[in-house]
């Protein structure tokens, strides 16, 4: 009896901890990073999928264009390292911080953060209030797992294609004004 207690405890205590872990998935000694291991960053509102880490850097010259199979493309919009007023800040060489963004991102919206020799991009969707803070973190950027490097940039990429409500309301206001223009012809 005391046998059979002792197996279901450690067995709780081994998934307890499985759970507990960061998912940096392990492959036959080598570590791989996934960005969902970005667990801070994933768990903001309107989160909705990433990419990467890709090796390489993210900027307005390497990386134009953010593409997300089923939601388009999204273009460059600003880094948080220039100055361009897309951000109201750099919070640089941190592992873990907050990015705050000028105004509210509406829509769907590529977050684009890069540390060391990496980077990953996180779709969001802001709906029609927008968000305007992310918590973030460079846990899914780092290869061979542990803490993330230190960011050393954040990239907004956003959409040029309106969203499906914003097509609907024109095209109810263009009916509206074609039936005004028909009512007011001379018969």
């Amino acid at each position: 009896m005391k046998l059979r207690h002792l197996s279901l405890r450690l067995a709780g205590l081994a998934l307890a901890a499985a759970f507990a872990a960061p998912a940096i998935a392990s492959s036959g000694g080598a570590v791989t990073v996934v960005c969902s291991d970005s667990w801070d960053t994933t768990d903001n509102a309107g989160y909705i999928s990433c990419q990467g880490p890709t090796t390489g850097n993210i900027a307005a010259n390497q990386n134009n264009v953010a593409t997300f199979a089923g939601y388009g493309s999204f273009s460059y919009a600003g880094a948080s390292d220039v100055g361009t007023g897309t951000f109201t800040g750099n919070p640089s060489g941190v592992s873990t911080g907050l990015l705050n963004f000028a105004s509210a991102q509406t829509g769907f919206f590529v977050l684009g953060l890069k540390g060391a020799n990496n980077y990953s991009l996180y779709l969001f969707d802001g709906g029609q209030t927008g968000i305007s803070q992310l918590a973030f973190d460079t846990f899914g950027l780092k290869n061979g797992g542990g803490a993330g490097p230190g960011l050393s940039h954040a990239v907004l990429f956003t959409s040029a294609v309106p969203e499906p409500g914003s097509v609907a309301l024109m095209l109810a206001g263009l009916l509206a004004v074609g039936a005004v223009a028909r009512r007011r012809q001379p018969r």
